[in-house]
């Protein structure tokens, strides 16, 4: 790392938290380790999180703040879950993410059973209100994947069969059995960096706009089951009382590193994805906040980029409410799977993870209000309607001013 892009890092407690985060055992529609963590750090500085019907969370400055802003990331990545053991040694379990079922057999995994219940108000709304209290952490009971006997129409695999040194309890999150966060060579490795890097850095986004005297009226959603179609999104958008005076909104994504948008460019402002493009002035005004930073620090760098490798949530924002913007990292080993087709850690620079921290702290500053490009081409005509008159008189022209 050079000297100027090494002055532009996180903090000790920053990568702290970050290795807490990346740690946490989750899956679609099995986020609640996520869960309690962004419950603990929003408690721990003072910040309001409330959760909605179907359990996204949404972390503010104050209870009542209405945010004129709404930074997302969403809380899963491609997993499993158990369902029943058939026997002593085989789980049946349900995989839940895009990842080509061909490469799961013979593939190490690690479930994480039982656990301890949820203390009595430490989880928000809809979590804590669950009659059967969803249990954080467990034992972890390790396996390999026998086969993957059907897959559903959604594309998950509904059936996998796996080898298991111990007993499963039903509905226990599973992941690739991978080894842990660590930061190496200016890297961050893990076996779920999409989307819980996103989570992370919304958790740091937080901790430093706690420290103002007035934070601005920010919101921070961590939604659910993403990897399952966009789930928590979904229900979110429908579910607001006026869409057509919801705030703006940022998406927060790791996205397959590719072309121009390689590790250590810095953070990338989303244009769109493979499915849509985003607001022309929600994106104008994050590129106008990133080259504000840029021109005034070296250390921070961008890249406007379409990112086509996937789609992601903005996509949803895009389609219910019509005002959304995207920003993203580019990630190596998508959804853990390797160029040579087999599994491995998620990677990201740490330089690109503390300019999207950077970033989302200056568009959460300076709020995204207004089209720089719509300003903009305000200023050129102004500039040049005199002279267009001064050039070319013409006489219905000369008939309205007498």
């Amino acid at each position: 790392m050079d000297k100027d892009r090494s002055r532009l890092s996180l903090s000790r407690g920053e990568l702290a938290l970050l290795s807490r985060v990346l740690g946490l055992p989750t899956s679609p529609f099995h986020e609640q380790n996520v869960v309690a963590c962004v419950a603990d750090v929003s408690r721990r500085i003072g910040w309001h999180a409330r959760s909605d019907r179907v359990g996204n969370v949404m972390v503010t400055p104050g209870a009542r703040t209405r945010p004129r802003l709404v930074l997302s990331a969403h809380m899963d990545h491609p997993g499993f879950w158990g369902l029943r053991m058939l026997n002593r040694g085989v789980l049946e379990a349900h995989w839940m993410g895009r990842v080509p079922t061909e490469v799961m057999p013979g593939q190490a995994v690690r479930f994480w059973s039982g656990g301890r219940r949820a203390r009595e108000g430490s989880l928000p709304g809809f979590w804590s209100k669950l009659s059967d209290a969803p249990r954080l952490g467990g034992k972890p009971v390790d396996g390999v994947v026998r086969s993957v006997e059907s897959v559903n129409s959604l594309g998950d695999a509904e059936r996998v069969l796996i080898e298991v040194e111990g007993r499963v309890a039903p509905g226990s999150v599973g992941m690739w059995r991978l080894e842990g966060p660590r930061v190496a060579d200016g890297r961050v490795h893990a076996r779920a960096i999409d989307d819980m890097a996103a989570v992370a850095a919304l958790l740091m986004v937080a901790r430093r706009l706690a420290r103002l005297e007035r934070p601005p009226a920010v919101g921070l959603l961590f939604t659910r089951a993403e990897e399952g179609g966009f789930f928590g999104a979904i229900d979110y958008c429908r579910n607001l009382a006026s869409p057509e005076k919801a705030p703006l909104h940022v998406g927060l994504e790791m996205s397959m590193a590719r072309g121009d948008a390689r590790h250590g460019v810095g953070v990338i402002v989303r244009v769109g994805d493979r499915r849509t493009t985003y607001s022309p002035e929600v994106t104008d005004a994050i590129v106008a906040t990133a080259e504000s930073l840029a021109g005034a620090d070296d250390a921070f760098s961008y890249r406007r980029e379409l990112m086509s490798g996937g789609s992601c949530e903005s996509t949803v924002y895009q389609s219910f409410l019509g005002r959304a913007g995207a920003i993203c990292l580019p990630l190596g080993n998508y959804h853990n799977v390797t160029p040579e087709r087999g599994i491995g850690c998620e990677f990201i620079d740490v330089h690109d993870l503390s300019c999207m921290v950077r970033l989302c702290v200056a568009m959460a500053e300076r709020g995204l209000s207004d089209s720089p490009v719509m300003r903009r081409f305000s200023e050129q005509w102004s500039a040049y309607a005199d002279r267009h008159q001064h050039l070319y008189r013409h006489p219905d022209a000369e008939a309205q001013t007498t």
